[in-house]
């Protein structure tokens, strides 16, 4: 199927392919360059491929759920003392 690229850059994806991907107006799209092709996916579908890797990649590192879960909260922690320093010292946190 070809697409052409308007003067400003911009394609208009035909309907049968928004429909196939259920994609609607105002959606987002994550666009690169992979193997010297252009590839264009739904955000959601991005977002769920980085999910499914960032699971991989804690799988593949031993981590258990415990450790991750306590790693989170003592980052969230230090992000609070460095942003709030007022209110984790009232808090002693």
């Amino acid at each position: 199927m070809r697409i052409a690229l308007r003067e400003k850059r911009q394609v208009t994806l035909p309907a049968n392919l928004c429909r196939e991907l259920n994609l609607e107006p105002g959606d987002l799209l994550d666009a690169a360059v992979e193997d010297g092709k252009l590839v264009i996916r739904p955000a959601r579908k991005a977002a769920l491929d980085a999910l499914k890797e960032l699971q991989r990649a804690v799988h593949d590192s031993g981590v258990t759920l415990e450790e991750l879960l306590e790693g989170g909260r003592q980052v969230r922690q230090e992000i609070f003392r460095e942003t709030y320093p007022e209110l984790a010292e009232k808090y002693d946190l």
